[in-house]
């Protein structure tokens, strides 16, 4: 009998330390901490409808910038025939755009602290992508280091920039929790104002919203984040998972969920 209590007094102290909630606010200056990003059509039948309304606004957008360099060049313009010209050209080219986007690949972007600096990693398929970003955080400034031989640098001291979209709404959601790597975190929605053009450059000035749920903590403090560059988010929050939707296509989201923490 003594030898059972014994058996389940282990079992118990071993739950206690894996499932340790961690409950002091911390300012992380060494370690790691990666994300994995995973953009998904979800219901290909939404997905076609949504592209196919997007397909026509783009079409419509490049049909006006033509006829407004024609005027300009005093050139004659003949509906038809342009309509007739976007029509081939064009006829797909909403959907070919996102399905490049949402195409199901796993991505991974990485912060790595070391004191004043982060190093900043992106990975396709366990691949380095590109060369690494370097941030120092007391001077608010990047710079690149070549991947080739981690000495080399350029694009010296250029200034950190967040996010400009100040007009997000965000509602919090305290009584929904979900432990995150030891860290009891709660859901917020965060609702931005999106143009079109930001994501297709040279098509339409056209607004649209997107919404990201979150799971955040307000125990870790960074103003750095391998997802979430908007300073209004992170002034308060730190998110540790988060999933962004559009109201222009639909049946889509992409996911970011921690892959892996080491904060010190």
């Amino acid at each position: 009998m003594k030898y059972i209590i014994c058996i389940i007094g282990l079992i118990v102290t071993m739950g206690c330390k894996t499932s340790k909630i961690e409950s002091k606010i911390f300012f992380p200056k060494k370690g790691d901490i990666e994300f994995s990003k995973i953009s998904s059509v979800l219901n290909e039948e939404e997905f076609n409808t949504s592209t196919e309304k997007t397909n026509a606004i783009l079409v419509s957008e490049m049909k006006q910038q033509i006829i407004d360099e024609r005027k300009q060049l005093n050139q004659p313009i003949d509906s038809i025939e342009l309509d007739r010209m976007l029509s081939l050209k064009t006829s797909s080219i909403g959907k070919k755009i996102f399905s490049f986007i949402y195409n199901g690949k796993k991505e991974n972007i990485r912060h790595s602290y070391q004191d004043s600096l982060i190093i900043i990693t992106e990975k396709i398929n366990a691949k380095i992508i590109g060369d690494y970003r370097v941030v120092n955080r007391d001077k608010k400034t990047w710079f690149y280091l070549a991947k080739s031989d981690s000495v080399s640098k350029y694009f010296l001291n250029k200034k950190y920039e967040y996010s400009n979209d100040n007009n997000l709404k965000i509602k919090e959601f305290k009584n929904e929790t979900k432990i995150i790597n030891g860290f009891v975190c709660f859901k917020i929605e965060v609702e931005h104002s999106n143009i079109l053009e930001d994501i297709i450059p040279n098509t339409t000035s056209s607004v649209f919203t997107s919404t990201q749920k979150m799971f955040v903590t307000d125990k870790i403090k960074s103003k750095f984040h391998p997802v979430i560059n908007n300073k209004i988010i992170l002034d308060n929050y730190f998110p540790l998972e988060i999933i962004e939707e559009s109201n222009i296509i639909k049946g889509v989201e992409t996911k970011y969920e921690l892959v892996k923490m080491s904060l010190k």
